[in-house]
């Protein structure tokens, strides 16, 4: 089974963890995934993610885990809306 997936969601801000050295962005969803309860997505803030706060996008992602209601991808491209 691929995890592969497309989605269309809306960025809702940028999450900082100072003691983990990393940042997300968070994006809407409430629903859920091969069968799993989500209630956020998280995408790894890195060198190619210009995500605006508040727009819209088109995700073609990788699902990395899904843990606590989160699930956390990998961007593969992107389409702001």
């Amino acid at each position: 089974m691929s995890n592969t997936m497309i989605i269309l969601s809306k960025c809702q801000r940028l999450i900082k963890m100072v003691k983990k050295n990393q940042k997300f962005y968070q994006f809407h969803f409430r629903g859920f995934y091969q069968g799993e309860k989500v209630k956020e997505i998280r995408i790894r803030s890195g060198e190619d993610s210009d995500f605006e706060v508040g727009s819209e996008y088109l995700l073609w992602a990788k699902k990395l885990k899904l843990e606590n209601g989160i699930l956390h991808i990998e961007k593969i491209k992107m389409k702001k809306v």
